[in-house]
């Protein structure tokens, strides 16, 4: 709970810098299936972010007239990645994670796999449904890729943040964003 709540204020300040105002003053309400958004943009923004948290970590994104969707997970927690795979991937991507003789490549494929849908899913604020797990994804390394959904294309990319967690970033579009990480060690002022 101290994390949610403290995750919550440094949101706050974060886009109250982004958006010139105050930080009680900034307005967050949530979409359909959760999904935080902005209420009180000025001189008609468009500031997009999303939180994840996992283990003792929070990580926000903010994006710039493009929906934005994050998932962190930390890999050193007992999970029967088989069971999972089998029962929310495609065939092809279970198979695929079957056939993987070392343990470790298998939990960072299946991190990566993972991660990237449900950064998808909250970036179109969906839920976890058949549209996120219904077709194969192909870069679930540390590369990236676009995927097309209905009618848009979204941005994939694994991030290497910290060791232990997995994370990934789905923004709307075909671009290559600019990143820029801030790690929580300088104080705002």
């Amino acid at each position: 709970m101290r994390r949610f709540v403290m995750t919550r204020a440094v949101l706050r300040r974060l886009l109250g810098e982004i958006c010139g105002l105050r930080p009680e003053a900034v307005g967050i309400d949530t979409g359909r299936h959760g999904k935080p958004l902005l209420t009180n943009q000025p001189h008609g923004g468009d500031i997009r972010f999303n939180i994840s948290h996992s283990g003792s970590l929070s990580l926000i994104v903010f994006a710039s007239r493009r929906e934005v969707g994050v998932d962190i997970e930390e890999t050193s927690r007992r999970t029967d990645i088989q069971a999972v795979a089998r029962r929310f991937f495609p065939t092809a991507e279970a198979d695929f994670l079957a056939g993987l003789a070392d343990e470790a490549e298998r939990s960072r494929v299946f991190y990566g796999l993972w991660t990237q849908r449900e950064a998808l899913a909250k970036a179109i604020g969906s839920g976890l449904n058949d549209a996120v797990f219904g077709s194969p994804l192909q870069g679930f390394d540390q590369g990236s890729q676009v995927v097309e959904l209905g009618r848009s294309a979204w941005y994939l990319r694994c991030l290497d943040v910290m060791p232990g967690f997995a994370v990934a970033l789905a923004l709307e579009g075909r671009g290559e964003p600019s990143l820029s990480y801030w790690d929580g060690s300088t104080v705002l002022s």
